[in-house]
């Protein structure tokens, strides 16, 4: 299960999970990320302090949003990631590609 809450700022949105981001869910978070990058038309936060399981669907949900906040000249920056989680995106090679902070405040800054 995955519990998904928004807060929209002028210039960024925050999107922050709770739960699993597994295959059964990822495809929720698509939905809501590409709602926010449409309506918003601002760079988006993640902030995963709340999620305890990442798997490879999670990874697609995330890099299709970075690709796509990309040719926008925006960013999806990813912040407060669990040990466990940052694990998997450190092995999957994803901490080259994705922007990440170890706090929402920082997170901001890099906007």
């Amino acid at each position: 299960m995955l519990e998904i809450k928004q807060i929209h700022h002028p210039t960024y949105s925050v999107v922050v999970l709770s739960g699993r981001l597994d295959a059964v869910t990822s495809s929720e978070l698509d939905l809501v990320l590409q709602a926010t990058e449409n309506a918003k038309k601002n760079s988006v936060i993640l902030n995963m302090a709340s999620v305890d399981y990442l798997s490879s669907a999670g990874l697609r949900s995330m890099l299709g949003s970075t690709k796509r906040q990309a040719t926008k000249q925006k960013k999806l920056i990813i912040c407060n990631l669990t040990p466990a989680v940052m694990d998997i995106i450190h092995i999957a090679g994803f901490d080259q590609i994705f922007t990440l902070a170890p706090s929402l405040d920082i997170a901001i800054t890099l906007i």
